[in-house]
């Protein structure tokens, strides 16, 4: 018990340490380090949302860029065709993320293995084929902008901190949910589907919630990375991107929680370096 303990205050003082730092870096480095920052935090929290299934309940999703892509475009559509504020926009993407979520992951939970994956590339193909041909409501291949965000988190520096503020809360709840009970049966359902029903619970209802959480989670990312950019485009819902959620999942180890923010770091930095190469990055 003492050993454990021990260990909980050094991941808690190795966290606050590493906040810490994150909270001081804008006094010490420009603004392009800043941008960089921020996309590490969101393709990190974009990758989080999809290990919460992928890592955790083995539930294969090449089409996690569906969510995502369908989170960005919510926020932009009302804020530029709606003229809604954009803080009223980011809260309703994860919403609306979910609540379209709920719905394939009710067919698609019924599925197992590589159809279960393959219905997750239909959703994404189908968000994507929508923002690129819907020119009335998306502009096409066009896409959205500009995007208005507050003046108060306008800046590079300002938005450096609230992305910091929101992708630290979804990760604490991330986590919470990973080690809660739910979290547990997850992890039961990964190592044994069979044995879990078999001792009373119903599978396709815990995998029917991890995939909203999930797809909530991402719509959020989606959200942040629209106020980032003020744009929003089809190659967000892509299955390019989706591709990069999973290789960050992948890189930095998908059954350990902080392994795909480990390889959000490592992919996006290696690509700002490999791309002032070559362009076959």
């Amino acid at each position: 018990m003492l050993n454990i303990k021990r260990t909980t205050l050094w991941q808690f003082m190795g966290y606050t340490i590493l906040l810490a730092v994150l909270c001081v870096l804008p006094i010490f480095v420009g603004k392009g380090p800043l941008n960089l920052g921020i996309e590490i935090f969101i393709l990190a929290l974009g990758a989080l949302s999809l290990n919460l299934i992928f890592g955790n309940a083995d539930m294969v999703v090449f089409g996690h860029a569906g969510p995502y892509g369908l989170g960005a475009y919510v926020t932009a559509i009302l804020s530029i065709k709606a003229g809604a504020p954009f803080w009223l926009a980011m809260i309703a993407a994860p919403l609306i993320t979910a609540l379209f979520s709920v719905i394939v992951g009710w067919l698609a939970v019924r599925l197992i293995d590589i159809y279960f994956a393959f219905l997750t590339v239909a959703w994404c193909l189908l968000i994507w084929t929508a923002t690129y041909t819907w020119y009335s409501l998306t502009g096409g291949d066009d896409g959205l902008s500009p995007v208005r965000v507050p003046g108060i988190i306008f800046p590079v520096e300002s938005y450096y901190y609230f992305t910091l503020f929101v992708v630290t809360i979804c990760t604490i709840a991330l986590k919470v949910i990973t080690e809660s009970p739910f979290g547990r049966i997850l992890k039961s359902i990964r190592e044994n589907t069979n044995r879990t029903e078999f001792i009373g619970m119903d599978v396709k209802k815990y995998k029917l919630i991890a995939f909203v959480l999930s797809g909530s989670f991402a719509g959020l990312a989606g959200s942040l990375y629209v106020g980032f950019s003020h744009c929003a485009y089809p190659s967000y819902a892509s299955l390019d991107k989706a591709i990069i959620f999973m290789l960050a999942c992948l890189l930095g180890g998908m059954y350990t929680f902080w392994g795909p923010v480990v390889g959000a770091f490592v992919y996006l930095f290696l690509y700002k370096i490999i791309i002032t190469y070559t362009h076959y990055w």
